[in-house]
């Protein structure tokens, strides 16, 4: 669900010998100092990238409470970064096999995109000192996508710009990460589609949840932000308030359909990092074009074909 904290860059040291060596001891240590704390447990999930660790509520205590206590899990953030500057740590933006910061893009490949080419940039990155443990092909365009071992060595690679592999191209290669939207929150939820509409368009979805979203005459809306001009991501004051806002998927299709139909419902920025920010707007227009089309089959192929480009 994402009521849980990432720690990035965790390696062993001299002193201990594996990641997991290394957090025990971090967490042991935190909680010595500060006792009133709530005991959480790590997980080192992916056994390729030891430098990415989970942080959650103990199952002991979260078993007590029906509702989830991210205001429990939250004052650990900042202890552990002050632990290690180094570590990056923050609320979970992703499940830990999606965390798409580790994704880096390789845009350009010459000829067809076949998997084998995976291995051959696996190899020539790490000649560049960087760790990589695998990744894929995205053959509609051009582009080998390799998992980094830590956020450090995606970012280094980032940094590049550009890289040179003579056997995917004569052209140095485009280097690019997949977009992630960083939560502020465990629980902050995201519309997308916002680029489509100017500046006001902020205001009007405040006053929206603001309004309809209330308990004993007080609004449960928190607050917003406005994500690359695209992502409006807000925050309700409670799990209960939050669940309601989702359940409301159809209420608030209704409210967008006639004026505003190229907004998202609303989803966490967990749910939405982890299955990709672009579905819902696929689905809503193609069920657009679908409807508009009038029996003209032409215009039908064209919006079609149109759509076809944008998601490639």
């Amino acid at each position: 669900m994402g009521c849980e904290v990432t720690v990035h860059n965790v390696l062993p040291t001299k002193d201990h010998a594996t990641s997991a060596d290394v957090m025990d001891n971090a967490l042991r240590t935190i909680h010595e100092s500060h006792p009133d704390l709530t005991p959480v447990s790590p997980a080192f999930k992916l056994k390729d990238t030891p430098s990415l660790c989970s942080i959650k509520l103990r199952g002991d205590v979260t078993s007590m409470d029906t509702q989830p206590r991210p205001d429990l899990l939250g004052p650990w953030i900042q202890l552990l970064r002050d632990y290690n500057p180094e570590w990056e740590v923050d609320w979970a933006c992703a499940a830990p096999n999606k965390d798409k910061r580790l994704w880096i893009m390789l845009k350009g490949i010459e000829g067809r995109i076949e998997k084998p080419m995976v291995d051959v940039a696996k190899v020539e990155v790490q000649k560049l000192g960087l760790r990589c443990t695998g990744g894929f092909t995205m053959p509609f365009s051009s582009t080998v996508v390799l998992n980094m071992a830590s956020l450090r060595d995606a970012r280094a690679l980032k940094d590049r710009k550009t890289v040179k592999i003579p056997k995917l191209g004569k052209n140095p290669l485009e280097i690019d990460q997949f977009p992630v939207v960083q939560p502020e929150w465990a629980f902050e939820l995201i519309i997308t589609g916002l680029d489509h509409y100017d500046s006001s368009m902020k205001f009007t979805l405040d006053e929206y949840f603001s309004r309809n979203y209330t308990s004993d005459g007080s609004t449960l809306w928190y607050r917003s932000r406005i994500v690359n001009e695209s992502y409006y991501c807000f925050v309700m004051k409670d799990w209960t308030a939050t669940a309601q806002v989702l359940q409301d998927k159809d209420r608030f299709e209704t409210m967008c359909s006639l004026t505003t139909p190229n907004l998202g419902f609303p989803r966490l920025i967990y749910d939405v990092n982890t299955a990709g920010a672009w579905n819902d707007s696929i689905a809503r227009k193609l069920k657009s074009a679908a409807t508009s089309v009038s029996g003209n089959m032409n215009d039908f192929s064209s919006q079609i074909n149109s759509l076809r480009r944008e998601v490639e």
